[in-house]
């Protein structure tokens, strides 16, 4: 299992070096200040939101 609960990474970018790799990806997302795949709120909620 994942750090992000999952049995497998979601995140549609297959080539990044980090890809299945939780603990690196997050880290390199925490120095850009961006949020990983596997922890964005999915789509639809946020657009129900704007509606």
């Amino acid at each position: 299992m994942l750090e992000n609960g999952k049995i497998a990474c979601d995140c549609p970018k297959k080539k990044c070096k980090n890809h299945g790799k939780c603990s690196e990806c997050i880290e390199k997302h925490a120095k850009n200040n961006t949020m990983p795949f596997c922890r964005r709120k999915p789509l639809s909620k946020l657009i129900s939101k704007l509606f």
